[in-house]
């Protein structure tokens, strides 16, 4: 549970691998709102990949000051090097956004050598990512104002 009334919240998702970011997606949603986080609340934004994710997460921070902000996507290895170089460099942006704006960022970019292990990963039948993303997310919120009014005190 959040400790405040109304948060802002940012979902990117890459359209990259639809039918498993989406599920990543409402599983994400299903369990903001069972946390009381409401659709008013968040805002989602819809990219081609998993590389627009950081660039996209840059420009929210700076026009929407989300609170948090969720990036979801699904990163699958091919026969080419490029999975590794899109695993590897989205995950790196992530991060230090996260360290310098100083607002938690989830990285729910999954990285499979499969489909299959995509599709376990994302589906609401089976482990969805997307409601542990947004546990994360939930939980590094809380702490990010524990750490905050800690100062304040």
């Amino acid at each position: 549970m959040l400790k405040k009334e109304k948060n802002k919240i940012a979902i990117i998702v890459s359209d990259f691998n639809k039918k498993i970011t989406q599920e990543l997606l409402k599983g994400t949603l299903e369990t903001l709102e069972q946390h009381s986080i409401y659709k008013e609340n968040i805002m989602v934004i819809k990219v081609s990949g998993a590389l627009e994710i950081p660039g996209t997460i840059n420009m929210i921070i700076k026009y929407n000051a989300p609170e948090v902000i969720i990036a979801l996507g699904a990163v699958i290895k091919g026969e080419t090097a490029h999975f590794e170089t899109v695993a590897k460099n989205s995950s790196r942006l992530i991060s230090q956004l996260s360290i310098q704006h100083e607002i938690p960022i989830i990285n729910g970019v999954l990285t499979t050598y499969d489909v299959s292990q995509a599709i376990e990963r994302a589906s609401i039948q089976k482990k969805n990512k997307g409601a542990e993303f947004a546990r994360a997310a939930i939980q590094m919120l809380n702490t990010y104002d524990d750490i905050k009014h800690s100062q304040q005190a």
